[in-house]
């Protein structure tokens, strides 16, 4: 049975070429921490981690979320996420030849299209906030385009995954997720419970995503999502982006495959459409074998095709879905 299936894969990667579907595929990943490790030494080009520009190109990303996490036990939580914010413009600034933000619909085709990177800004932690919707406001004119809505942490907005007792989305929030909806921000539910999660996507009027997150029934961790919760966001029209992390994967060092058995398992529940890719990388200490860092995004293309996915499957999961998302909520 295994020689048929590698003699059918076989044949199919070699009328397929895989190497020009990843090139042709807009691949976006929706998380990383990278902006935390821009400091005196280092910059996007020469950054050591996961992530730098060379990676990025090398792996064919078109599109990386950027996010500004600040530690909830920091004094000052709006001056730190300014840090970063200019952190984040500076570098652009710096390297503008190579990579540009996207803050609207369109954007993200269209600067791929002029063979850059395209940098959404986001947020880790809804605690940034302050309890205070004129700084949310203030963080969309800043050019935030998503928000992870909790993180280990809960806030005056959620609960997190974490939490006991699970109260879910606090009056708060409810305001939040509006003004969310009106601005034009992406509202992200990894780290949130799961009453957050249901919650939210109970009243958001737009598709939700969870940037960085993969299934709880194949691996059961609280940072997963039941099945309950990856129909709820699916019934939105919105994604999930499957993160890197080894123990989120699977209980023991997990390789690339293990990304794609939970892509499969997310097909098999609500289809193809609402999968994407979230590495969490700089955030994370053990991704996969064969997927150690940003220059490896081919090896995920690879597996797909090995697994009978078609060129349409393929490029949506890559980049497609998260950009129907946010060409939907980012007008």
């Amino acid at each position: 049975m295994e020689t048929v299936r590698f003699l059918l894969c076989f044949l199919m990667m070699s009328t397929l070429s895989v190497e020009k579907l990843h090139r042709e595929s807009i691949l976006c990943d929706l998380h990383c921490d990278t902006l935390l490790r821009i400091g005196k030494n280092e910059d996007l080009k020469t950054a050591r981690g996961h992530i730098n520009l060379p990676k990025l190109k090398e792996g064919g990303v078109k599109c990386q979320v950027f996010a500004c996490l600040v530690d909830p036990k920091c004094k000052n939580y709006l001056k730190s996420t300014l840090h970063l914010i200019d952190t984040f413009y500076n570098q652009l600034d710096k390297f503008n030849g190579e990579i540009q933000p996207a803050k609207k619909s369109g954007d993200i085709e269209n600067i791929a299209k002029d063979g850059k990177i395209a940098a959404v800004l986001g947020i880790e932690g809804g605690h940034t906030v302050e309890g205070d919707l004129a700084i949310l406001r203030t963080f969309h004119k800043l050019g935030i385009r998503l928000l992870t809505i909790t993180w280990n942490n809960s806030n005056k907005i959620a609960t997190s995954c974490w939490s006991k007792p699970d109260r879910g989305l606090l009056p708060f929030g409810k305001k939040v997720i509006r003004e969310m909806n009106r601005l034009g921000i992406v509202i992200d539910v990894s780290h949130a419970s799961k009453k957050t999660v249901l919650d939210i996507a109970k009243i958001s009027a737009h598709p939700i995503v969870a940037s960085h997150s993969c299934a709880y029934t194949l691996r059961e961790h609280p940072r997963n999502l039941s099945d309950e919760e990856i129909i709820a966001i699916a019934n939105t029209d919105g994604v999930i982006g499957i993160n890197f992390s080894s123990k989120f994967l699977s209980n023991k060092k997990a390789t690339v495959e293990a990304i794609v058995d939970h892509i499969d398992y997310i097909k098999k529940l609500v289809g193809t459409k609402h999968i994407a890719l979230g590495s969490d990388f700089d955030g994370i200490k053990d991704p996969v074998s064969g997927v150690e860092d940003a220059s490896k995004f081919p090896e995920i293309t690879k597996r797909l095709v090995a697994r009978g996915y078609n060129e349409e499957e393929i490029k949506s999961i890559l980049g497609g879905n998260f950009i129907r998302v946010f060409n939907k909520v980012c007008k």
